[in-house]
Parts: C-alpha cells; structure tokens; sequence
C-alpha cells in the first residue's frame, strides 16, 4: 500500500489520476449537489453550472494527458495552475456573493479550497522535477524516468 501512495504522489501520472478522480467529484457535486440546489450555496445557479463544467474540463484534460496526448508534466503543470484559478476564483465568488452565500456554499468551498490548494503546489513541484527519486519513498523502483 505505502508504494501505491507514493507512487500515486510522486510520480506526474499518479497525480493526473488522482486529479481526475477529484475533478469528477467536484464537478458532479457541484451539478447535482449545489446547481440543483439540494444544498444551498447562496451562488447562482448558472456560477455553480459553470464552476462543473470548468471541473469536467479539468477531469478531461487530465485523461487526455494520461492518454499521452501531452507529457505528463506538461499536463500536470497546466492542471496545477488550473486548480490555482479554480481556487482564486471560488475565493472571489465568495466575496462577490458575501451576503447571499449560506454557511453550506461557505463550508462547501472551503473544504474544496482546503484539498484542492496544497494539491495543486504539489503538483506544480512534481511537475518540475526530471524524475521521482529512491528518497521520495524510500524504494528503488523510483528511479525510472517514466512520468
């Protein structure tokens, strides 16, 4: 188990599968979660219809770069700054809709922010190293140049 973790953290395709898996979630959530107000967040509906769609968009991305369409580090470097907007822009529809977002939207997001922002600075680190090492995880199989 601990090889898959690190494999799954360390290496630029590993994140691209773990960002994919979380940009579904997100973007399914927030469709039939929050766009069909079964939880309310205080956001229009449309804001909240947009904010899946940009989510499915970075699930597709990170399945065309698994595909090998583009490098992985190229994809995980582009989905990184992705997932950085993303957060900068729920930050400012927050402040935007101040005072008509609910304690739900603020709580929902919040947690987003939480996950998403230090997997992204992850994935921007993982993105700029040549190769995942022996010292990422203690196992040797690391040295591979695979992405």
């Amino acid at each position: 188990m601990t090889s898959f973790l690190c494999a799954l953290l360390h290496r630029p395709r590993g994140l691209l599968v773990l960002d994919a898996v979380g940009a579904l979630n997100t973007s399914l959530a927030t469709y039939f979660l929050l766009g069909a107000e079964r939880w309310k967040t205080g956001l229009p509906i449309g804001i909240l219809t947009a904010m899946s769609l940009a989510a499915l968009g970075f699930a597709i991305w990170d399945m065309v770069s698994l595909l090998g369409v583009i490098e992985a580090r190229v994809g995980l470097r582009v989905i990184s700054g992705a997932n950085l907007l993303y957060c900068f822009m729920a930050v400012v529809l927050l402040v935007i809709y101040r005072s008509d977002v609910t304690w739900e939207g603020v709580g929902y997001f919040g947690l987003e922010i939480a996950v998403i922002l230090p997997l992204a600075v992850w994935e921007w680190i993982v993105a700029g190293r040549k190769t995942a090492t022996a010292s990422d995880c203690g196992i040797s199989f690391f040295h591979s140049t695979e992405g």
